[in-house]
């Protein structure tokens, strides 16, 4: 399975790269080179701005890494290029950026910054940080890695909270489940988010099944689907959410984390659906001890008080619904290794013994 997520990734890579054409490369290092004091005032005049051959895919978009190169220490950015973003969207980033590290600075410091916007590129500009993703140091750095995954867990449970700060100062991005209450604070109606993560995963079901994965439609065989939405209040306290809060957006360099994939933030919802998308993404990987090492960790600092059966259920369910989504994403009938890899982990999904999120016990 871990071999067959690599191939993956690559084929994924390799396509990504073949859609950057050459004269775009070189539009770039021209944009770069003409506002080179601009963006990096105390960098050597002689460094040559140099871009990565591989682009690599993410959610929303497409990574390309830049270089600074020099005798001294070179300085690295990140061109995210997202040809069917609204532009509107790419632009209220640099708006979210601001007001965040105006208004929380020790939280922003673990968050890469926003450089500048392109409109007429569809990209960001990204500053860029030391750090290896956390899904590629599983295994030779497993036994290292809990101490920055506490503090990743506590970033994520602080930045969660959302008293005292006005989120009315900006264009914040409301999900429809979430509402103001007569004392004005903002609440989320649980049971109206799950509802729409269940049409969502449905409809990823059946692509799944038009893309040969036939049991996919029994997913929801697992749960009593009317109980599972009336176990969650309707009034559950918001928070700020990443919006795609997995492993591999968490980058570690020793003790020190950078959390990327950030900028469209800060969004309101429930913080819950952060910790489900992190659970899930460590569940499906294939490296299982290095996985619940990771989670263990993240779980005894995310939850101080610790964790209650209600979020547990809520991990679960959320965690199952993304992992489907992703699936769904995922499966093209047109390319075999893809319907592999999504029967072997669907089925794995299917017969699983115990709920996504469950803390195994130390042995």
């Amino acid at each position: 399975m871990e071999l067959l997520q690599s191939t993956l990734r690559l084929a994924r890579d390799v396509r990504a790269t073949a859609l950057l054409r050459q004269v775009q490369r070189r539009r770039w290092i021209a944009q770069l080179e003409s506002r080179r004091g601009d963006y990096w005032p105390a960098a050597q005049r002689d460094a040559e701005i140099v871009l990565d051959r591989r682009v690599r895919f993410g959610a929303g978009g497409f990574m390309v890494r830049g270089q600074l190169q020099s005798e001294a220490p070179s300085t690295s950015f990140w061109i995210k290029w997202c040809p069917d973003a609204d532009p509107r969207a790419l632009k209220q980033t640099m708006r979210h950026m601001d007001w965040w590290t105006s208004h929380c600075p020790t939280l922003a410091r673990s968050v890469p910054k926003l450089i500048d916007h392109w409109p007429e590129e569809n990209a960001l500009l990204i500053e860029g940080v030391q750090g290896v993703p956390v899904g590629e140091l599983l295994n030779q750095h497993a036994l290292k890695l809990p101490d920055a995954i506490r503090a990743v867990a506590r970033w994520h449970y602080e930045y969660s909270q959302i008293d005292g700060i006005d989120v009315n100062e900006i264009d914040t991005l409301l999900g429809h489940e979430v509402f103001r209450t007569p004392a004005g604070n903002l609440h989320v109606r649980a049971d109206r988010l799950i509802e729409t993560r269940i049409a969502l995963a449905s409809e990823s079901a059946y692509q799944l099944s038009l893309a040969g994965c036939k049991k996919a439609r029994q997913w929801s065989d697992r749960y009593d689907i009317s109980r599972a939405v009336s176990y969650f209040a309707t009034d559950i306290k918001a928070g700020f959410v990443h919006g795609d809060f997995k492993p591999d957006n968490v980058l570690v360099d020793g003790d020190s984390f950078s959390v990327i994939d950030w900028w469209t933030a800060p969004r309101v919802s429930w913080p819950l659906s952060d910790v489900a998308v992190f659970a899930a993404n460590l569940w499906m990987d294939p490296r299982r001890d290095a996985a619940d090492a990771v989670w263990r960790a993240f779980v005894e600092a995310r939850f101080p008080n610790g964790i209650d059966t209600l979020e547990l259920h809520g991990i679960d369910i959320l965690a199952t619904m993304t992992c489907l989504q992703y699936l769904g994403n995922r499966c093209n009938p047109g390319r075999p290794i893809d319907r592999v890899y999504c029967r072997k982990a669907l089925d794995r999904l299917l017969t699983r013994r115990y709920p996504i999120g469950r803390v195994a016990k130390s042995a």
